[in-house]
């Protein structure tokens, strides 16, 4: 991404350096556009459609700042080239007609047995102007699935293209509960995708399969108890099979409810207690990882709901809660580095749109070309305290807090904190100017 914008903050500077204010725009000056176009084209042709919406805003932006009575002429038929150009012209058009549109994100907490409709109703209007929604409990109890969809129903048809987030991770950290009865999950179990992949194994290893759902009501595996699962499957072609199976279970059920986005815990297995002790992580290889990433993305496309990792470069060390304090990794560069290839693979053989949540830390400032590089790929980045109440508390807006001026290390919160692509959440409804 960071070569992209450097290649267009270049075009835009020779675009306007070579417009003759004193006569019309010539047709050499006009193959000399249509060339550099062209190479825009070409470099991002492959990225996906979300991706490339973000490149044609930015040099839009810069394009629409430069903009004047000398250079209108020059300007409109950059932009003009670029609509004809593209393979997605309406989402050119779009952001043309639009400028720049900045994201709004909204968190909702709800309880169980309240009148949901009731509370969205009051915020109507927010949810109406947001590009995307957080679901939280205010209290220990989960919500049902009858209250999970009257709220996803309820916000789509206040706002049908709404991303909808949600924590739904065994036990600990879960919103409402999976499973309400054993139809339910026989209903899961015998979709084509998985029922394709579920004839293929023999008694023992559909037993383990099935036996990882709850046999009336509950929740859906950890990533721990599949990565347990995993290692018992007869055969390497069945344990790919296996992992498809999980990970289509676990985003069709997320669909079925009116969830269409999914944070896959990447964290390895390393007896952190905010990850291993919850059984959150699905392996302490980076391998393993890999096998499990192919087979969300394989899903993801399948259920059409959009991944993203958590939590990028580490989370949940030793006792230190990242939500709330500093977790200081100066000294556990070896692990991060081998974290970050999970990271680093997903981020490469993604399909769809690409995020990824940064957990609040402190690392060796030897890692930080590393850092940069990954946090570029993505095409929206997240903080693990949505509401960056950690960030807000520890570093204060003057940033005088010695953690957040380290000299010898990088504060990863404070690296992306002015990124375009970071979508800043608060408990009330705020508006992101990227």
């Amino acid at each position: 991404m960071k070569k992209i914008i450097v290649f267009l903050i270049i075009s835009v500077f020779i675009f306007t350096r070579i417009h003759d204010s004193s006569a019309t725009l010539s047709e050499e000056k006009k193959a000399i556009i249509d060339t550099r176009i062209t190479k825009i084209q070409v470099k991002i042709q492959d990225y996906s459609e979300l991706r490339q919406k973000m490149i044609y805003a930015y040099l839009a932006r810069e394009l629409y700042k430069k903009k004047n009575s000398r250079n209108e002429e020059l300007i409109d038929y950059i932009l003009k080239g670029i609509r004809s150009n593209s393979s997605n012209i309406s989402q050119v058009e779009q952001w043309e007609s639009e400028k720049y549109i900045s994201h709004t994100s909204l968190i909702l907490r709800f309880a169980r047995w309240w009148n949901h409709q009731s509370v969205l109703k009051s915020s109507e209007n927010q949810i109406k102007k947001a590009q995307s929604i957080f679901i939280f409990r205010t209290a220990w109890k989960d919500l049902s699935l009858n209250e999970i969809t009257t709220i996803t129903d309820t916000v789509r048809e206040y706002n049908p293209k709404l991303k909808i987030f949600i924590d739904q991770e065994w036990g600990y950290v879960n919103r409402y509960v999976d499973f309400e009865n054993a139809e339910h999950v026989d209903t899961l179990l015998w979709e084509s995708f998985i029922k394709s992949r579920y004839g293929q194994m023999n008694a023992t290893d559909q037993a383990i399969t099935r036996g990882l759902f709850p046999k009336s009501y509950g929740y859906f595996p950890s990533l721990g108890s599949i990565g347990v699962a995993y290692d018992s499957i007869s055969t390497k072609q069945l344990q790919k099979s296996f992992l498809e199976i999980m990970a289509y279970a676990r985003l069709k059920s997320l669909k079925d409810n009116g969830i269409n986005t999914y944070w896959l815990v990447a964290d390895l297995n390393y007896g952190n207690p905010a990850i291993s002790k919850f059984s959150r992580s699905f392996s302490k290889h980076t391998w393993k990882y890999k096998e499990l990433i192919d087979a969300f993305i394989v899903a993801s496309i399948e259920t059409d709901i959009s991944l993203y990792l958590k939590h990028f470069p580490w989370h949940g060390a030793w006792a230190t809660d990242s939500h709330i304090w500093i977790l200081d990794m100066t000294n556990n560069t070896a692990y991060l580095k081998e974290n970050m290839e999970i990271f680093n693979y997903y981020l490469e053989n993604k399909k769809t749109s690409w995020w990824l949540m940064v957990a609040h830390v402190l690392f060796d400032a030897s890692l930080s070309p590393d850092f940069q590089s990954l946090t570029q790929k993505a095409d929206y980045l997240l903080t693990d305290d949505l509401a960056m109440q950690w960030y807000k508390k520890i570093c204060s807006s003057s940033l005088e807090n010695a953690y957040c001026n380290i000299q010898n290390g990088v504060f990863s919160t404070k690296e992306i904190l002015w990124r375009n692509n970071l979508i800043k959440v608060d408990t009330q409804y705020v508006e992101n100017v990227y």
